[in-house]
């Protein structure tokens, strides 16, 4: 039965004597306040003997509190023996299949993923509500439509679904920390009954490291250069060295390089348009965890020192995910808001 909350249900009870002489019946009503027995009916109006063949009838109404299943019984009691008649009221529990835990991948500290998942109803109708586990965490919530807890935000936070209706369940990371970050909620459903979920995400940082120059492994991050000298070259001939770089980051990123003559510490300088220098590939993307080998050229055109700067330039991410991002930067990334 599809039952709803304070909706009365009747069903009506027949109980015959089958034997070959009269059975006086007595009964006792249930004991929980939700089901209750009406309108009685003996076949003698004197006494509670039922004949054979004869019938004793009456009414079960049943009152929902809530969503919840519910049990009583009847007691009925002969001069012989006793018996129960079981009362239960019970509704088609929902299904609900939601991914868990609700994953929100990797975003740039400073940034944001925006995540949708399917939350489908394979069984009865249901209302749910999500809820922090923290109760200190649900008494800071101010939208009755949104959670919002650490990293996250989840709308909404509460719906209906009927049986085999689908909703989306939306989702908004935007990391306050590097790593691994976890949330604990209830989604709680009418019938009274509840499920933990998670929702996980990882925050991340940009972390681009040398490994090796000319095929010897290197430790940049303990050992760090800024210089790298090429060998005697002819005018008009060619010098070629190797550098491998890993994205020990998560995400993805875009470069392309900027090789120039005059360094200015203050911006960043756009790539002039004859250097004596040339990095190949010049731009691309590196995957997350990808180790990438970039090939570095000296073209002379004369037969004197050059000396010229080459800047990595990762694009698209925002300020907040460099760790100590030098000056230009900064007030590249300052004018630019």
């Amino acid at each position: 039965m599809d039952y709803q909350v304070n909706g009365i249900y009747e069903i009506a009870v027949k109980v015959t004597n089958m034997a070959s002489v009269s059975k006086r019946i007595k009964f006792v009503p249930p004991a929980t306040e939700m089901f209750t027995v009406l309108r009685v009916k003996y076949p003698s109006t004197k006494t509670g003997d039922v004949a054979p063949g004869m019938s004793l009838t009456f009414a079960v109404t049943f009152q929902a509190p809530s969503f919840a299943d519910f049990d009583d019984f009847v007691t009925f009691i002969t001069e012989e023996n006793s018996f129960k008649l079981p009362l239960r009221a019970r509704r088609e529990p929902p299904i609900i299949n939601l991914v868990n835990p609700m994953n929100c991948l990797n975003s740039w500290l400073g940034d944001r993923v925006d995540m949708a998942f399917r939350c489908v109803n394979n069984g009865g109708d249901g209302g749910f509500k999500f809820f922090c586990e923290r109760d200190e965490d649900d008494s800071k919530q101010t939208d009755p439509d949104t959670i919002k807890i650490g990293s996250f935000t989840l709308t909404p936070s509460e719906f209906y679904l009927y049986s085999g209706n689908a909703i989306d369940v939306y989702v908004s990371f935007a990391p306050e920390g590097e790593g691994e970050l976890v949330e604990n909620l209830i989604l709680a459903c009418d019938n009274q009954t509840s499920e933990f979920y998670k929702l996980t995400g990882v925050g991340a940082m940009l972390d681009l490291d040398i490994v090796s120059v000319d095929g010897k492994e290197v430790d940049f991050k303990a050992n760090p250069f800024e210089t790298m000298f090429f060998e005697n070259t002819n005018p008009t001939s060619e010098s070629r060295r190797t550098v491998k770089i890993r994205n020990s980051s998560p995400i993805a990123v875009l470069f392309h390089w900027s090789v120039y003559k005059q360094k200015n510490t203050n911006k960043i300088t756009i790539a002039d348009e004859q250097p004596h220098y040339r990095i190949s590939p010049n731009q691309g993307k590196i995957k997350g965890g990808e180790t990438i080998e970039f090939e570095l050229f000296f073209c002379p055109q004369h037969a004197e020192p050059y000396f010229e700067f080459a800047d990595l330039i990762i694009e698209d991410i925002p300020i907040n995910s460099v760790r100590s991002p030098p000056e230009g930067l900064k007030n590249f990334a300052a004018s630019n808001q």
